[in-house]
């Protein structure tokens, strides 16, 4: 039995598009965190900050990646990976768009860990999604593209934060991914119509029953989840200004 090449060509590009969105959706997060890291010293320039207030940029995006992965998984599940996703790939680019024009450091801070929480379902979901559409042949690769995306983008941040603050301007450390995350919308959707299928991602019922989160589960969840995240944020900022000051100023918050 033969196939018509239309078809062929369905079928071949149903797994690029799964996989480049695994890799692209994967990579967001992790290459948005670089960036704030390694530009640290050019944001600190840019927005007038002393080292100490500059140091909490990069903790507490990564503070609401941390906090909302646990979370990312059970709204996967209860929701629809693919809702779920939309829903935060688009407040994540809207807030990425107006980080640069937050005139207070309060304001900032907490522009990031919102967008952390939101970047923080990529991980998980894009993966589970995106997946599930593939061939069996292609799994291997898929998978292979979600693991590269630590390694190729630790090293790319460098080099790009290097080129924008020499080519561009500092405001495009936010916007880059703010031009990235609609591509992942747009691979998605590619496989999507390639399969012969609409996306509607706001249609069909709620799982209420097959995933009831009882009120102390959400409370102890959460309690470990905050902790965590906290012991973590201590650790980064001891690294950043020195575990001596904090428990200094621990000490003297407590007094």
């Amino acid at each position: 039995m033969t196939t018509d090449p239309q078809t062929e060509s369905v079928q071949r590009i149903r797994p690029i598009c799964g996989i480049l969105g695994v890799l692209l959706g994967a990579s967001l997060a992790t290459f948005f965190g670089r960036l704030l890291s390694v530009g640290a010293p050019d944001l600190r320039g840019a927005l007038r900050l002393d080292f100490d207030s500059a140091s909490w940029i990069g903790t507490i995006y990564n503070m609401g990646l941390m906090f909302i992965g646990p979370f990312s998984v059970y709204l996967g599940g209860l929701l629809g990976p693919k809702r779920v996703l939309f829903v935060s790939a688009t407040i994540f680019t809207l807030l990425c768009i107006v980080m640069p024009f937050a005139g207070h450091l309060p304001v900032l801070l907490f522009l990031l860990a919102t967008a952390g929480m939101t970047a923080g379902t990529f991980y998980p979901l894009t993966l589970s999604s995106i997946l599930r559409n593939l061939p069996q042949s292609y799994l291997h690769l898929g998978i292979a593209a979600y693991a590269a995306d630590i390694v190729i983008t630790t090293h790319m941040a460098h080099s790009y934060e290097g080129w924008l603050m020499g080519a561009v301007s500092w405001q495009w450390i936010f916007w880059t991914t703010a031009l990235l995350t609609p591509i992942m919308h747009a691979q998605s959707a590619t496989q999507d119509i390639a399969a012969g299928r609409v996306a509607v991602l706001f249609a069909g019922s709620i799982r209420q029953q097959a995933f009831t989160l009882s009120i102390m589960d959400a409370f102890t969840l959460i309690a470990c989840v905050a902790t965590a995240c906290l012991l973590i944020i201590a650790c980064l900022q001891g690294l950043k200004v020195g575990f001596r000051q904090i428990i200094a100023t621990s000490a003297k918050s407590a007094s």
